[in-house]
Parts: structure tokens; sequence; C-alpha cells
């Protein structure tokens, strides 16, 4: 199996699951826990700046999928939003795709971090 059959496989488990149960996956996506130094500093982890958070950084479940992808030498995956906002005036979460494969709205563009810092 070649690495794009494995991300596939990895983007079809994960939007069957979203479709399975859109709300329990939303949930999931868009909440985050404050993380340590040590979390920071891991090799894969994706960790977040969140100065909203009392300045600290945080971590979500797409940080931690996406650290066990490039863990296994693949490609990160990131969340596909929709291009227009709904009558509610906000963007809707529809899935998952390869990085890099769907802009996101500039309003859930995250300060990531891809290297690690030294703080």
């Amino acid at each position: 199996m070649t690495n794009n059959e494995r991300l596939q496989s990895v983007l079809n488990c994960l939007n069957a699951a979203y479709l399975a149960d859109p709300q329990a996956v939303s949930a999931l996506m868009c909440n985050f826990v404050p993380c340590n130094k040590k979390m920071v500093l891991h090799p894969h982890v994706i960790v977040q700046e969140n100065v909203g958070l009392c300045g600290m950084d945080t971590v979500g479940t797409l940080g931690m999928i996406n650290g066990v992808l490039t863990a296994a030498g693949l490609p990160r995956v990131t969340i596909k939003w929709s291009d227009k906002k709904n009558l509610d005036n906000r963007y809707t979460f529809q899935g998952f795709v390869k990085a890099g494969d769907s802009a996101q709205p500039p309003e859930h563009q995250t300060r990531a971090r891809t290297k690690k810092s030294t703080r």
C-alpha cells in the first residue's frame, strides 16, 4: 500500500466518523486543552499558541492525529470548511482533506507550530 493509499484510508475513516456523528466530531476538533512544554517540544504533535487561554499553548484532537500521521511518514490532514458562511454567519465543518488541498476561512486559521519552540 502506498503512502497516498494509506492517507486516503485515514481520510475515509475520519470522514466516515464525521458522517456518522457530525456534532461529536465537530466538538472533538474544535476543542483544545492546555499542554505543557514537553508536548510543545514533541517532534510530531502539533500544538497551537493560544493567547486567549491565559497565554498557554494548547493541543487538540487534530494535532494528535497529525502527530501520528507525520510520525508514520504521512502528510497531515486538515478540516474542510465551507467556502461561504451559513445563515448564522458561520463557516461550516464539512469533513477532512489532505492539508493544503482546501483553503480554510481566515477565522479558522490557527498559529500552529510546525517547528518546536525552545521557550
